[in-house]
């Protein structure tokens, strides 16, 4: 969060301002690797991101692995497989509040829109605050 507050000029790093006048940033991130830029501009983000990184594919890869036992005949594809060789992707947002509360913007309107995202599965971790 912090370096989404200081990298003013990453291309990579994406800004939207919900409804509600909230901000996000976003990192979308292919799993194999963070660009040159963020590792540049962001060394502190670069490692936990690594740290992170081999602890979501070590549950993925248990999560399949156990998914994989409960079918011991066999009789549907494998999933370790999937998680082994298909591409993973990865989001990370830093949200911080409106500066200014405006009460017309408070409504029952959804700060995000509801939408489906493809893909086998996805993983949560716990939030930061």
């Amino acid at each position: 969060a912090e370096c989404s507050n200081k990298a003013k000029d990453l291309d990579l790093l994406m800004h939207k301002e919900l409804v509600d006048g909230t901000q996000r940033k976003t990192f979308s991130i292919n799993m194999n690797g963070l660009d040159k830029s963020i590792v540049d501009q962001c060394p502190e983000y670069a490692v936990a991101h690594d740290q992170y990184t081999k602890m979501v594919d070590g549950v993925t890869k248990t999560f399949a692995a156990v998914m994989d036992d409960i079918n011991p005949d066999f009789s549907s594809q494998l999933l370790s497989p999937v998680v082994e060789n298909g591409q993973h992707l990865d989001h990370f947002h830093a949200y911080s509040k409106p500066t200014d509360i405006d009460p017309k913007k408070a409504s029952a309107q959804l700060s995000l829109d509801i939408h489906a995202d493809a893909g086998l599965a996805i993983v949560f971790p716990k939030a930061n605050y």
